[in-house]
């Protein structure tokens, strides 16, 4: 892929939305990716995307076998999240991950995390401050860019059309989107699109279909060419996070819709997707769980379009000022670069910025 050697892990066990199965899969993992570590050649740094912990695990011990640094970034909070939103309850296995997590965050080389509330929950877990670094994630202004000027959604010609697209799993508040797309049936010109897939897809299709929603439709996961085309085609684009979320991050689809110039409606916790929307004036933020508050929101959005126009153009305004591809990935090139080129002892300091940095041999 592009000068580079990339080689697929498996197996992959859960399709569907079985908690046991997805368990299972979730400790396997150990040892699948440890195999194919001990087998593929020669790291120079190794970075890690944490959940699955047992994965953050592998990579730390295939660390010290290969002598390389790792860089453990961290896109949820585990077993946290899963515990506030009771997916899991078992003593024991809480404690067991517990445990994993602190191993993960004192063993690791370096932390990159994708806000400052997950920086906190790092240092309150006994984090050491001076390896972790807040990088959020980005939008990639030169891949929409390439797209071209989207053609709006042509089967939803002459309606307003809101859109969540992404996962469907137990973290997105969508229920409360449904039920306002329930208060909202008696307009005809506002239409709800849901799009993606997910253990709670099946569950929010019935609850539809029990309330008769012919204003919303659901759609599967789609290549992410014709993800971003839906994005730019829809008037409103949607984050949902639930309120028992408790430490909250700034979920990617963000800056996808950021990036495709649309306004933003975010049913989240206060914090810093609020502060986002707040700062770039980017959209309407709602608390989660709140129908009513919600339908509003979006009744507001309907009634006054040129203002919606508006606030995506500041959103995407605000992105390429803070969150690009090309700034965050350098960013992540840096501490590898640095990491691998001092070895696996880090100094206790800030690490140095530099221009010039070394550059990756392709089959590295």
């Amino acid at each position: 892929m592009e000068g580079l050697d990339v080689i697929r892990v498996g197996p992959e066990f859960s399709k569907g939305d079985e908690l046991t199965v997805k368990g299972f899969e979730y400790f396997f993992q150990f040892f699948s990716f440890s195999l194919a570590g001990i087998i593929n050649r020669k790291a120079d740094a190794i970075m890690c995307c944490c959940p699955p912990l047992p994965i953050a695990i592998a990579s730390i011990l295939l660390g010290r076998l290969k002598r390389a640094p790792v860089i453990v970034r961290i896109g949820d909070l585990h077993p946290q999240e899963l515990v506030d939103l009771g997916l899991i309850k078992s003593r024991s296995l809480i404690r067991l991950l517990e445990l994993m997590e602190r191993f993960v965050y004192a063993k690791s080389d370096y932390l990159t995390v994708l806000s400052e509330g997950y920086r906190q929950h790092l240092l309150s877990k006994g984090a050491d401050g001076f390896k972790i670094r807040v990088l959020p994630n980005w939008g990639d202004i030169a891949e929409l860019d390439a797209l071209g000027k989207s053609i709006a959604l042509s089967e939803y010609k002459g309606k307003f059309v809101v859109t969540y697209a992404g996962m469907i799993s137990w973290f997105q508040d969508l229920e409360t989107l449904v039920d306002a797309a329930s208060l909202l049936r008696a307009n005809t010109n506002i239409h709800f699109l849901i799009v993606g897939d997910g253990p709670e897809k099946r569950r929010l299709e019935e609850k539809a279909r029990i309330l008769g929603l012919q204003n919303v439709t659901f759609m599967p996961l789609q290549p992410r060419v014709d993800y971003l085309r839906i994005l730019q085609g829809s008037d409103v684009c949607v984050v949902a996070i639930k309120k028992e979320v408790k430490t909250t991050t700034i979920p990617s689809k963000l800056f996808d819709i950021m990036v495709c110039s649309r306004p933003v409606l975010a049913i989240a916790p206060t914090g810093e997707i609020s502060d986002i929307i707040s700062n770039s004036k980017c959209g309407s933020w709602v608390e989660p769980q709140n129908p009513q508050k919600v339908a509003g929101a979006i009744l507001s959005l309907y009634q006054n379009s040129s203002n919606t126009e508006e606030s995506g153009r500041n959103g995407r305004r605000y992105l390429e000022a803070h969150f690009t591809l090309d700034n965050i990935s350098k960013q992540h090139e840096e501490i590898m670069c640095q990491l691998a080129n001092r070895g696996i002892k880090i100094v206790r300091a800030r690490l140095w910025k530099s221009d010039s940095r070394p550059k990756f041999v392709s089959k590295t």
